[in-house]
């Protein structure tokens, strides 16, 4: 029975795959891909979990014992380009939604129960699980609270990004009226939140800058119209002839330098030019840490909230895409490179949700084993790092098939929200309760709770029963039903089969 389940799922992939139109942009499909891959395994690679004498968890950051582990971080964090692809997945819906004669709320109902599924799945196990261990007081008493946050903490992401999606209709009107104009000037944004945040020493403030995830996404919007390629129109300008060649290329080095200047100029002290350049500029004294993750000792993080520093790295990473999206665009016209793009595509949240609970699965396991992790930077600890990453992709190779098929089979049933404001409504009650689980995870659950931006607090208890109403608002409690019931599964394997 498995092995006829493995091989329907190839055919279905390869079909998938097969039946691409020729005009599809691949590239963004393997960058999202790819960016969720990075995160997966940057996430993996920086936890050290040990247990002390007494048997209580104590985790850290491996990269605070790396030397060169904040350089690691201008690579692993990939989250700019997650939502600059989900600016051009967003541009091309509501593009799409709005030639069907469709409204707002049909399309955020369509966007956030993709999103929502693999939540509620983790959140069905994981709740009760860890009421359980909590209740048995498995371990410590801060084992559950540990385990949760460990579990919840990436979902941060989602939350956010529920934010930009919520905003994408209105953004596509704004985007078809101002265009490239409004990327220009908004960029200018994020450095008056910053001199405003740092001038008065609010932290608050900084949350305002969650803007620049919803600038980033933006630039997906010019890169789906063709702006961002100088492929917007048939003009033959100078300037666009001149973008077109070396657009790419100014974006690297304009991101480069002032990633440089934000961050990395702190760890070369040494190089007097550099900081004499600085100082000439009045930039010697920025207070961005040379991480792109925040690090225990640091006094800001440069992703919560983010800073301009993030920004520039956004500038960077999309600047390399354009430089090098003809030759991807190629590679993934080879029939395996598609098949396993459009294959983690097609699980992609689902990886994401379930990948934190495959490090809690082999770490105890790893306890009960009595091995311990070697120390951080050691030749050991290098040396078992293939063997563990490894170990968490097997663990989440046998947990993804069993929810994968609540993301993957999808209806084209859109009915439950008509109204506008009920669906904004309804998504801002999500977004709450995503963040605040986020933040403060699924244990202790009638406690005090967690900030939420700046603005107010949440509960576990509170958090749960926002994420599960909103989430039964749009309608996903009753597509997973039907998931669950195989009827969905059923009839996508029959149109597989027919064609």
């Amino acid at each position: 029975m498995a092995r006829q389940t493995s091989k329907n799922t190839k055919e279905t992939l390869k079909y998938l795959a097969q039946a691409t139109p020729p005009e599809r942009e691949r590239v963004v499909d393997f960058l999202r891909a790819f960016s969720i891959i990075s995160v997966v395994y940057g996430h993996w690679l920086i936890s050290y979990i040990t247990q002390d004498e007494n048997k209580n968890i104590v985790g850290a950051n491996a990269l605070s014992g790396l030397r060169f582990g904040w350089l690691l971080t201008w690579f692993f964090q990939v989250m700019p380009i997650f939502f600059f692809v989900g600016g051009y997945a967003n541009f091309v819906g509501v593009r799409s939604f709005k030639r069907r004669g469709l409204g707002y709320a049909a399309f955020l109902t369509s966007r956030v129960r993709r999103m929502l599924k693999p939540v509620v799945a983790l959140l069905l196990v994981w709740v009760p699980v860890n009421v359980v261990i909590d209740w048995q007081n498995v371990r410590s008493e801060n084992f559950a609270t540990l385990l949760s946050r460990l579990v919840t903490q990436p979902l941060w992401f989602i939350g956010v990004f529920l934010i930009v999606t919520a905003l994408a209709w209105p953004l596509y009107d704004l985007h078809q009226k101002w265009g490239a104009k409004f990327i220009i000037f908004g960029a200018a944004i994020p450095f008056l939140v910053d001199w405003l945040r740092f001038s008065v020493d609010n932290t608050s403030i900084g949350y305002l800058n969650i803007f620049i995830w919803i600038w980033v996404h933006q630039l997906g919007y010019a890169y789906a119209d063709g702006t961002l390629l100088a492929n917007a129109d048939s003009g033959t300008s100078s300037y666009t002839q001149w973008w077109k060649k070396f657009g790419g290329l100014f974006m690297v080095i304009v991101g480069g330098i002032g990633l440089f200047f934000c961050s990395g100029i702190k760890k070369f002290g040494d190089v007097s030019f550099l900081h004499t350049i600085a100082e000439k500029l009045n930039i010697d004294n920025l207070p961005y840490p040379p991480s792109m993750v925040g690090l225990p000792g640091e006094k800001i993080s440069n992703m919560n909230p983010p800073t301009v520093a993030i920004m520039f790295l956004a500038i960077t990473q999309i600047g390399l895409v354009i430089i090098f999206r003809d030759r991807l665009q190629k590679m993934l016209l080879r029939e395996k490179v598609w098949i396993f793009t459009v294959a983690v595509n097609s699980m992609i949240l689902t990886i994401f949700c379930w990948h934190q609970t495959a490090l809690a699965i082999v770490t105890l396991s790893r306890f009960t084993l009595g091995i311990e992790e070697p120390e951080i930077g050691s030749s050991m600890w290098w040396a078992t790092r293939p063997l563990m990453l490894g170990a968490y992709t097997l663990v989440l190779a046998a947990i993804v098939p069993v929810f994968w098929k609540y993301e993957r089979w999808r209806n084209d049933d859109l009915t439950g929200i008509n109204s506008k404001s009920t669906a904004v409504c309804s998504v801002i009650i999500v977004i709450i309760g995503i963040l605040g689980l986020a933040l403060g995870g699924i244990d202790d659950l009638f406690g005090k709770g967690s900030d939420i931006l700046g603005l107010f607090q949440v509960n576990s208890f509170l958090s749960i029963v926002l994420t599960i109403c909103g989430a039964g608002a749009f309608g996903v409690l009753r597509n997973m039903k039907k998931v669950a019931q195989g009827d969905l599964v059923a009839r996508n394997t029959a149109k597989v089969d027919t064609n």
